[in-house]
């Protein structure tokens, strides 16, 4: 089967998911870390740092000093003063204003309907292989689930992952680029800045609908031969296939979590930075999945946080979803030992946890 105009449309999303998350927050409460958000991310995490920024944009110095200092700053922040290269890298790991300029640039015009017609194009041309509907919709589900942790598992729901032109979210954008600006990171005085935002945000909320309605149609109708496009319809062995690929869904042997909510319920430990790092480097993302939830057989030892990771962090994380899966997913709620062993079982400095709360 052949998934790659399928694939093009979710790279594109994934990009702009990247720029255009405005106002949207992870399961701690934590601003996720879209490119506009970087403002108020940088100005609720390191007050101080923000501070220093916004004084040195509001100072007489020429920019070429300004910019300077902001490298000092930042270099200063991450505990090394005076290495000004080092603060210049961290600078543009917070906001890349040129990366985000070229990024508006070069999608203005790139999301329309011939996307959806590939992509739609591409399903019939599969389903020659299946003849199975409801088995080739939880196939793409799952594609799309598997790079794309935001979508709804059961509805190819999309709500709420892109920017959109309501108050609320206008109010968003204009407070993460007011941020951006006000500490010097967003430079760029364009006054059509705000409206390239919107329109390419705009096109991509277009896109993505029409992925939602194509797949909602495709779910709820009763499919025969008269109403599929002329082509060939009959495939050898199509039960076989059926059961084959069916059998290779992933199922989650800790609790009843479907197993792609829990790769959403745990991204904070691979998204959100830490000084710089993440809570848990990306070689551990599939081995804590496996061994955690797949019971997948362990490679090495006990897996490592980063150095430096705030303990107090990582426990909330997995005390919340202690909290969050109690009730739904445990015969009883006094279950808090046997999500605790999460930690314990698997992570090196964690074998006793005598705080489990968040």
């Amino acid at each position: 089967m052949d998934f790659r105009d399928t694939d093009k449309i979710i790279r594109k999303v994934n990009d702009c998911l990247y720029f255009l998350k405005i106002g949207s927050r992870d399961p701690l409460g934590n601003p996720v870390s879209g490119i506009f958000n970087q403002g108020v991310i940088l100005r609720d995490k390191w007050p101080e740092l923000y501070n220093t920024l916004v004084d040195i944009t509001n100072s007489t110095a020429a920019e070429d000093e300004k910019q300077k200092q902001r490298h000092l700053a930042f270099a200063a922040n991450y505990k090394k003063p005076g290495d000004i290269e080092f603060g210049k890298e961290m600078l543009t790991y917070e906001f890349n204003e040129q990366g985000c300029l070229d990024f508006l640039k070069q999608n203005e015009y790139v999301y329309d309907r011939s996307l959806l017609e590939t992509m739609e194009a591409e399903f019939w041309r599969n389903y020659q292989l299946v003849t199975d509907i409801g088995l080739l919709c939880n196939l793409y589900r799952e594609r799309w689930i598997g790079n794309l942790y935001e979508i709804d598992v059961e509805y190819f729901s999309l709500d709420n992952v892109l920017y959109s032109p309501t108050t609320e979210n206008t109010h968003e954008l204009y407070t993460n680029v007011k941020a951006l600006r006000d500490c010097g990171l967003l430079k760029a005085k364009d006054v059509d800045f705000e409206v390239k935002f919107r329109y390419v945000a705009a096109k991509m909320n277009f896109l993505v609908s029409g992925v939602v309605e194509f797949f909602t149609k495709m779910r709820r109708s009763t499919i025969d031969t008269k109403d599929l496009p002329d082509n060939q319809q009959t495939v050898e062995n199509v039960r076989d296939w059926n059961n084959k690929n069916t059998a290779s869904v992933e199922r989650n042997h800790f609790n009843r979590m479907a197993i792609e909510d829990v790769r959403a319920y745990f991204t904070p430990l691979f998204d959100t930075p830490v000084k710089g790092q993440k809570l848990l480097p990306d070689e551990y993302q599939n081995e804590f999945i496996n061994r955690c939830f797949l019971n997948k057989t362990p490679v090495g030892g006990k897996m490592m946080f980063t150095t430096g990771a705030p303990k107090r962090s990582v426990v909330e994380i997995f005390h919340k979803y202690y909290s969050e899966c109690k009730d739904k997913y445990e015969i009883s709620p006094n279950c808090s030992s046997k999500y605790k062993s999460l930690l314990e079982d698997n992570f090196l400095g964690y074998e006793k946890i005598t705080n489990f709360r968040s």
